[in-house]
């Protein structure tokens, strides 16, 4: 039988199969399974546990790598991205840019998302972070989880395709799931007062099905999302505002640094790209 991994908790894998979920282990030796992907299985008769044989091919996978995985993979067959960001904890520009970096290497949408827009007023700073990203070409929807503030746009967003929804911890994720399937699906957590980071809620990457058609995989917060070394060499592919650039520098191995000629440079110098998404370009290739 074939079916969709639809949650991911230790060695144990839920595999949906026409609206049945099965709990599965994978044969060993197998290739790297995760949310998202598409699998092969047969159920033990004497168990009624389900055997995961094959892995099916992949659409699209979105990875990055830590101090134990130099390729960490974390999900399977996306269509889109959605990153998260809040007032509290207030968002940084170096983790969204690793991001929105990883979204573009894997030829993916992007959506960027500042949840809690209830408390903007106390907050007016986070509308330069959207003017800084909206500059870059990356469309901007402010919402409330808490009060559905343009839920319902956000929804368009998301009918028919599959998103990974991605964000620090104590961003919302939670409160967003549960507003947008209409239950109390997914715990959620308050802000630590002593240092407005988020508690962590989601310990298991899950598949949800939402009423537009569209899906959403929800992972454990990520902090920083350091991209896999295979994918270091096309780094400047992940910066959407280098694109006209590229190709352009007086050398054909122009490191964007202090190279004579580099278009990079030059459009940072006359305005055309913030002079941060460099910054941060440079602090990302600087990586071990």
């Amino acid at each position: 039988m074939s079916g969709q991994i639809i949650r991911e908790y230790g060695q144990t894998l839920e595999v949906e199969r026409d609206g049945q979920i099965h709990t599965c282990f994978a044969r060993k030796n197998l290739d790297t399974l995760v949310i998202g992907d598409y699998v092969d299985f047969a159920i033990d008769p004497q168990t009624g546990q389900g055997i995961i044989q094959k892995r099916l091919p992949r659409k699209s996978l979105i990875a990055r790598s830590d101090r134990y995985h130099p390729i960490k993979e974390m999900a399977a067959n996306l269509t889109q991205i959605v990153i998260m960001a809040a007032p509290i904890p207030p968002p940084h520009e170096y983790y969204i840019d690793q991001y929105l970096a990883g979204t573009e290497l894997a030829h993916l949408k992007a959506l960027i998302l500042i949840n809690k827009a209830d408390l903007l007023p106390k907050h007016p700073e986070i509308l330069a972070f959207k003017s800084f990203y909206e500059k870059v070409g990356y469309e901007i929807l402010m919402i409330s989880a808490l009060n559905h503030t343009h839920i319902p746009e956000l929804n368009k967003h998301l009918a028919r395709e599959t998103s990974l929804l991605m964000g620090v911890s104590g961003v919302g994720k939670s409160s967003l799931i549960n507003t947008l399937l209409g239950e109390n699906t997914t715990k959620t957590s308050c802000i630590s007062e002593s240092n407005q980071k988020g508690q962590h809620t989601t310990s298991v990457s899950r598949l949800y099905h939402l009423q537009n058609g569209g899906h959403l995989i929800d992972i454990p917060g990520i902090r920083e999302f350091k991209l896999p070394k295979n994918q270091q060499p096309n780094l400047a592919q992940g910066f959407r505002d280098f694109w006209p650039y590229l190709g352009h520098c007086r050398y054909r191995n122009c490191s964007h640094k202090d190279d004579p000629g580099c278009a990079i440079l030059a459009a940072v110098k006359s305005g055309q790209i913030q002079k941060q998404r460099l910054n941060n370009y440079e602090r990302m290739q600087n990586i071990d």
